[in-house]
């Protein structure tokens, strides 16, 4: 006699050997628990190579403030009773360059390896850095800082022109904001660290070994900027830039259309300073 379907299918159920398989949630892949997690960072910098750039940039800008606090102080002490001209005219030599060679700099290093002149411009600057404890006039601060800022006008836009090329366009925005937080964020971090290094200077002072190296707190601050340039080098030369890649391809198969043009550089210059004055936005911008 045939049973029912319904009695059929109770003793099926019953049986001890039917496996349960169904009952039990798949297994998480414990690999992609480990992706997830080191992806924290790329999710906020949009990606790893821009997340190392950005600690360059960090790094630079803590020693740059530092710098400035240090240059200030040295410049008011070389001026002998005038420390307030003596200051202007440091500061002048920092603002000065950008009027001139901004424009300049940013047509010219569309051209050139962005790569190596940001590590160029870094090793320069701490070089320049590691020479200011020993400047004794305020001229030789001047000069000084002349180089300082003509490094950093050709650092910046090479900067600026590599980041839509490690980041999604969707993320620039994000990515302009972590910039501006890393180049004004970090002087209060700064003005902290230039605070601690007095103390630090008070203890190196007591010993007479290090006196040739100048264990004050101008000179201490100027060498910790000096290291930072140094950690924004190597952290600029571990970087893929798409861009850089691109550009050594193109010159291998003989493409020279990335070499400076005199002819077509000042095309481009006088496009760039037409655009500012006539478009209304970025003239008011510039102005303000």
């Amino acid at each position: 006699m045939v049973e029912p379907a319904s009695e059929r299918h109770e003793v099926e159920a019953t049986e001890p050997d039917t496996p349960i398989v169904a009952s039990f949630p798949p297994l998480i892949d414990e690999p992609a628990v480990v992706v997830e997690q080191a992806s924290l960072h790329v999710r906020l910098f949009g990606s790893n190579e821009f997340f190392r750039l950005w600690l360059a940039q960090f790094v630079s800008a803590l020693g740059d403030w530092l710098g400035f606090l240090a240059i200030t102080i040295l410049a008011a002490s070389l001026g002998s009773g005038t420390g307030g001209a003596a200051v202007g005219l440091v500061m002048s030599a920092r603002i000065i360059p950008g009027f001139f060679l901004a424009p300049v700099a940013g047509v010219m290093i569309d051209r050139w390896d962005r790569k190596q002149v940001m590590v160029v411009c870094d090793l320069g600057r701490a070089v320049v850095i590691a020479t200011l404890p020993f400047v004794r006039s305020v001229t030789g601060l001047v000069l000084a800082s002349l180089v300082l800022e003509v490094c950093t006008l050709a650092w910046s836009p090479a900067k600026e022109a590599s980041v839509p090329n490690i980041v999604p366009s969707e993320r620039l925005t994000s990515a302009n904001s972590l910039s501006l937080a890393a180049a004004y964020g970090t002087f209060p971090l700064a003005a902290i660290l230039f605070a601690l290094l007095a103390q630090l200077a008070k203890w190196l002072g007591g010993i007479d070994a290090l006196d040739f190296f100048q264990t004050d707190q101008t000179a201490l601050a100027f060498y910790a900027d000096m290291v930072t340039f140094l950690t924004s080098a190597f952290l600029i030369s571990t970087l893929a830039l798409p861009e850089a890649a691109r550009r050594a391809k193109k010159k291998a198969n003989g493409d020279k259309s990335n070499e400076a043009n005199l002819t077509q550089t000042f095309r481009e210059l006088k496009e760039g300073w037409q655009f500012i004055f006539l478009n209304p936005v970025v003239r008011s911008v510039n102005l303000g």
